[in-house]
């Protein structure tokens, strides 16, 4: 059973703008991919991933290689909740700077009331305020995915 557990970050300026640069970055990943998406018509994660791998990691060296496979998931994530028919032109979507980043298992730790996250800047360090509901939710099953929201 997938469960969501909402938490609100604390963290210094620093951590905020390299937050901030991943977050743009990220959807500037996302809209490149979407190209290949338009050429190839192609939004399947495994022949996506064949395609645009490279040049995505070439193109945005600093996102790193497990967060331009989120990015290819997520891309993939949009273009099939779209229900394109065989017959339909593939239609170019836009992700804003603002949008949410994914954070698989292998891109951020939590550790008590801390949590890093991977960025283009390095690592940061953020504690998070938590609720008696988040809590019980965190002690109860282990974490393996999160978005980043602004």
């Amino acid at each position: 059973m997938k469960r969501t557990v909402c938490l609100k970050l604390v963290y210094q300026q620093d951590a905020f703008e390299d937050l901030l640069e991943t977050q743009r970055m990220f959807s500037d990943a996302c809209n490149y991919i979407v190209t290949f998406v338009v050429q190839h018509r192609c939004w399947n994660d495994y022949s996506l991933h064949t395609l645009c791998y490279y040049p995505v990691r070439e193109r945005f060296r600093l996102l790193g290689s497990q967060m331009v496979c989120c990015a290819i998931k997520k891309v993939c994530s949009a273009y099939k909740a779209l229900k394109i028919k065989p017959d339909q032109d593939v239609q170019t979507i836009h992700f804003r700077p603002e949008a949410s980043v994914h954070y698989d298992k292998r891109l951020y730790t939590l550790k008590g009331n801390e949590v890093t996250l991977f960025t283009t800047g390095g690592r940061v360090r953020c504690s998070f305020q938590v609720g008696p509901y988040q809590k019980q939710y965190l002690t109860v099953g282990e974490p393996r995915e999160g978005e980043l929201i602004q």
